[in-house]
């Protein structure tokens, strides 16, 4: 995930036309957290959140790729035939992550929205 990630994070804020530490500054992290998730490294939540909210973006968008959305599409479908276990084991997975992501983007967006209220 985190080279992807990474891509989405540098070309969010390179079309921001932000350097690396005016954009942690706007997300409230060091510029070497930045640098490390542009890196590769995955954020924490609350990083990932801040990333999100510094970049003008939800969590969802800089999280999940197109890819990612049109496998779980995909993989859905199946579901209706005879999975292997694997299979299976990969739908439940990108379901959880999937629920987890759109929970936190309901999250961030209430708070958001709460603290300008």
């Amino acid at each position: 995930m985190s080279e992807n990630l990474a891509t989405r994070v540098r070309d969010a804020r390179n079309a921001l036309g932000l350097n690396q530490r005016e954009a942690a500054k706007r997300a409230g992290i060091s510029q070497s957290t930045w640098q490390r998730i542009e890196d590769g490294k995955e954020p924490t939540l609350g990083q990932l959140g801040a990333v999100a909210n510094a970049l003008g973006r939800t969590v969802e968008s800089i999280s999940v790729s197109g890819p990612v959305r049109e496998r779980l599409v995909s993989v859905t479908r199946l579901k209706s035939r005879n999975l292997s276990e694997s299979e299976n084991q990969e739908l439940g997975s990108l379901h959880d992550r999937l629920d987890y992501l759109m929970e936190l983007d309901a999250h961030l967006r209430y708070t958001k929205v709460g603290a300008h209220a």
